[in-house]
């Protein structure tokens, strides 16, 4: 997409030339434009022709933590105006406000909010996020800020749906809520051996039915226990460096991530199951309350008289329940025979 895009921006240059001009602190340092300062050097080169850019020089240095706080601001005021109606990476995204917040603090939550026009829930979701896959990507041991192999395996998604789910579950955090959030990585991984991590709320089912389900989470826990010890064994073998590293090393642990799977459908096929008998009851409740309704009211629920149907009507409601008569005695028997 970067690639696509540094070619469009170049062909627009060498059409129209720069039509918006970039940001430069004292130092040269480019604050907003570096795809247009890209595409003009890429053009000097190829075209051996001069190409100036055309920016507005920043009275400040990146080295005082005061000027660096103002350049966060413009960064955002500028991703908000004009030149910023472009999609940002979602990672990238989410790094930035990680960055700024709990690595230099140059702003609060609140602060980031405000000047990228975002509510503060957001912006905690993605700093949430971000937090969440520095841990994901220190337990695949890689680097803490590897965080292209999150884009390339197209991951994202899932750690910013998981971010609310974790916190609602296990508000008061501590080591249940660090074993559910080891847990949680390796159906991650599950998904990036699967080729499904992609798929839009892809961790629904596992939320619903294991973080929220007292039953299912146990039932996982037990049986995963083992095969995602061995799998966090053979992670520590080699560093991982990127995507493919990772996925030959989810290649050797085959074995664990299929009781892993397995385990995982086991409990959302039952959690489904048992989803289906009790709407059932609540079927046979529902007709039970209905038939209540109308032995209270003397044949008719206390909406409706008699004298609102004709003989026809009448005959037909009276046939009805000779059948749930008939339908009810048979139907007794069946359930005396299972009890």
């Amino acid at each position: 997409a970067n690639t696509s895009a540094l070619k469009n921006t170049k062909k627009s240059i060498k059409d129209k030339g720069q039509q918006v001009f970039g940001y430069v602190l004292d130092d040269g340092r480019v604050i907003d434009g570096n795809r247009r300062f890209t595409a003009l050097r890429q053009l000097e080169q190829e075209t051996g022709k001069t190409f100036y850019f055309e920016a507005v020089i920043l009275p400040f240095t990146y080295d005082k933590k005061t000027d660096r706080a103002k350049i966060k601001q413009l960064e955002l005021a500028i991703q908000m105006g004009i030149e910023g109606k472009q999609d940002y990476d979602k990672v990238d995204e989410a790094v930035d406000i990680y960055q700024t917040i709990e690595v230099e603090k140059l702003m609060t939550v609140a602060d980031y909010a405000k000047e990228s026009n975002k509510t503060k829930k957001t912006i905690e979701k993605q700093l949430g996020s971000a937090k969440l896959i520095r841990k994901f990507l220190d337990f695949i041991n890689a680097q803490e800020n590897s965080y292209y192999i999150i884009k390339d395996a197209g991951i994202y998604s899932l750690f910013e749906e998981a971010v609310p789910k974790l916190d609602k579950a296990y508000p008061k955090g501590g080591p249940s809520l660090e074993d559910a959030i080891e847990k949680f990585f390796s159906f991650v991984l599950l998904q990036i051996q699967s080729g499904t991590s992609t798929r839009a709320y892809a961790g629904r089912d596992y939320f619903e039915n294991i973080v929220f389900s007292d039953e299912g989470n146990q039932q996982f826990n037990t049986e995963t226990e083992d095969a995602i010890d061995s799998l966090r064994d053979k992670l520590e073998e080699k560093n991982i460096e990127s995507t493919a590293d990772l996925k030959s090393t989810l290649s050797r642990s085959i074995p664990e991530l299929r009781e892993v799977s397995s385990s995982y459908n086991k409990v959302v096929s039952k959690s489904k199951r048992n989803a289906n008998v009790e709407s059932f009851i609540e079927n046979v409740k529902s007709m039970s309350e209905s038939l209540n309704d109308m032995e209270k009211g003397n044949g008719l629920p206390s909406t409706l008289n008699f004298e609102q149907f004709n003989l026809k009507q009448l005959k037909e409601i009276r046939e009805i329940l000779i059948k749930i008569n008939n339908c009810s005695r048979e139907l007794i028997d069946i359930y005396e025979n299972e009890i």
